[in-house]
Formats: structure tokens, C-alpha cells, sequence
């Protein structure tokens, strides 16, 4: 007599078989969920720090995404409790502005992405970090001699480095009895347009550094292009600084190509001096 395990063997075989044959297919067609098929993570995710904001760049094919996520928070690996989501965009360079973080703070991010498909996911990038806060861009200056008889726009012509820089506040030096308010401006020296500009009322001292006023929202500087930062002046009122006003230092995010000068009587931006060269001065924040 044949023994029962030996004719239900091929049928246990049998249907190993198939149930094998139905995950393999599932697994290679996307028919499951739980064998969804993994997408290559965001990549070159780089994050940009500025004033109480991070811009976290990254690249990845705009047809492969329906949207991008960015989630953070204060702790290295994670917990991220914060996330700001944007479209994908028709580009392969993508960036999110994360603003309102604490300047000082080290924040952590991470870039998810989402197909609309819920058999396609996209793999999470690698963690990155960076510390919001504020740079000034003229760091030290050597001061020509003091002047109060021009009216019009004084400054420096910069040409921005190979990355935007995002710019939160303007400034301009405190002069010996400085006490008047001047305008202070930002110029797109190609279409000579004013793109955003503050009101600084100069305090009394202390001479030789530079007050600053907050921009009512920020401004970017592009990439590889001119612009002039400039305060108005008036004659008779608060003293600045003539060329040459040779900067000693600076931060590496743009070059000073020459001041500028902009007379009410003769209208029209003038460039004199040369490379790192300035008047007043003037300064910016980012």
C-alpha cells in the first residue's frame, strides 16, 4: 500500500510551484506593492545656508517625479519632524527654500520624491546638513580719504560667483558723525533696474563698522552676472569714503570689480577704480 505523503508530495510541489510562479511575477510586473520597484535616489543634494534659511539643491530627471519632499529636523539620522514639499518642475536642478529655522542651529535634510505611482518609489538621498546664519560680504576695508560733497548713488559693482547667493540684508559703513538715514539699493547691472533697497538710519558710532537694515524680503543674485549695491548720499550730509577704498577682505561668494557712481546732475552709472576697489562703503548679508 502506497503511503499518503508520497501521492500528496508532487501536489505539495505542484503548488510551491505556482505560489512561486505568482510572486516572481508580481514581483518583475509591479502587481505588489510590497515588491514596488525602487527608483535611484535624489543625487548632488547640496545645502546652501543663509539668514534663519537653508536652500537644499538637488538633481534628478523631472519626468521621473511628480513632486519632491525635503524633510528635516535637529538630529543627525533623524527624527525628521519638519518637511517642505515642491513640484518637480521641468528641470533637472531642483531646489527647495527651507526658511524660518533658528540661525546657528544645525539642521539635517533629506530629499524624498514621489511618482504618483505607488509601484515606482523613489529612493531617499543621503543626509546633509548646514547651519543658517549670516555672512557679511565686505569683511575688512582700508579707507580712502572722507568726503560729503556728492549727491547721488555711490557703492561697488560685483560680479557674482558660480552660485546664487540669496541676500537678506544691506549695509553701509558709520562715518565720523554719521547720523543722517540713506537708501541703500540693489541695481541688476544689465537692465540698470533697482531690484530691492532699505532704509538705514546710521547710528553715531561706532565709526568704521557697518550698519545693516534688513531687505523686506530676500533677494537673489544670480549666478556669473553684475550688479551694483549703492547708498545715496547728499551733499553736505553724512561723510563716506572715496576711492581708493581698497577692500582687504571679502567672502569668496562674489568679486568686487570696481565702484560706481551714479551723480544726480549727470545721470548714468560710472565704473571707477579697479578690482576690490569701492566707495563709501557698502556691504550686504547673506
Amino acid at each position: 500500500m502506497t503511503d499518503s505523503y508520497l501521492l500528496l508530495t508532487p501536489l505539495l510541489v505542484l503548488g510551491v510551484l505556482a505560489l512561486i510562479r505568482v510572486i516572481g511575477c508580481n514581483w518583475a510586473f509591479g502587481l505588489n506593492d510590497d515588491f514596488a520597484l525602487g527608483l535611484p535616489p535624489p543625487g548632488d543634494v547640496t545645502a546652501v545656508p543663509g539668514d534663519q534659511r537653508v536652500d537644499v539643491n538637488w538633481i534628478y530627471p523631472p519626468d521621473d517625479a511628480e513632486s519632491f519632499t525635503v524633510v528635516f529636523g535637529t538630529v543627525m539620522g533623524g527624527p525628521y519632524p519638519n518637511q517642505v514639499t515642491v513640484p518637480s518642475g521641468s528641470s533637472s536642478q531642483h531646489t527647495a527654500p527651507v526658511t524660518g529655522l533658528v540661525n546657528g542651529t544645525t539642521h539635517f535634510f533629506v530629499v524624498t520624491g514621489e511618482t504618483g505611482d505607488s509601484d515606482r518609489v523613489i529612493n531617499d538621498s543621503a543626509e546633509v546638513s548646514a547651519t543658517p546664519g549670516v555672512t557679511s560680504f565686505v569683511v575688512t576695508t582700508a579707507l580712502g580719504a572722507a568726503r560729503n560733497d556728492f549727491t547721488g548713488l555711490l557703492g561697488m559693482a560685483i560680479a557674482v560667483g558660480p552660485a546664487d547667493i540669496v541676500v537678506t540684508q544691506l549695509g553701509r559703513i558709520v562715518g565720523p558723525g554719521n547720523v543722517q538715514s540713506h537708501v541703500v539699493s540693489i541695481v541688476d547691472a544689465a537692465t540698470v533696474s533697482t531690484m530691492a533697497a532699505v532704509t538705514i538710519q546710521m547710528p553715531a558710532g561706532p565709526v568704521g563698522e557697518y550698519a545693516f537694515a534688513v531687505l523686506p524680503q530676500p533677494v537673489t543674485l544670480f549666478a556669473l552676472r553684475q550688479y551694483f549695491i549703492v547708498s545715496r548720499e547728499a551733499g553736505g550730509g553724512d561723510v563716506w569714503h572715496d576711492l581708493p577704498t581698497n577692500v582687504v577682505t571679502t567672502t569668496n561668494v562674489a568679486s568686487i570689480t570696481s565702484g560706481v557712481s551714479n551723480e544726480d546732475a549727470v545721470p548714468g552709472f560710472l565704473l571707477s577704480g579697479g578690482p576690490g576697489q569701492l566707495y563709501v562703503p557698502v556691504n550686504f548679508r547673506y
